[in-house]
């Protein structure tokens, strides 16, 4: 695992993993960038 967010609800949580499988692969990349700050994996 390189990235984990918290949601407040499983759905808003389902959405956004089906968000994100649907991005390309350089799409994936360029949002993993953007949003280093949301992930909860590297602050543990």
């Amino acid at each position: 695992m390189i990235h984990a967010e918290v949601f407040e609800t499983r759905s808003q949580a389902t959405k956004a993993e089906a968000f994100f499988k649907s991005l390309s692969r350089v799409e994936k990349e360029n949002y993993l960038q953007l949003h280093q700050r949301e992930n909860i994996w590297h602050k543990c």
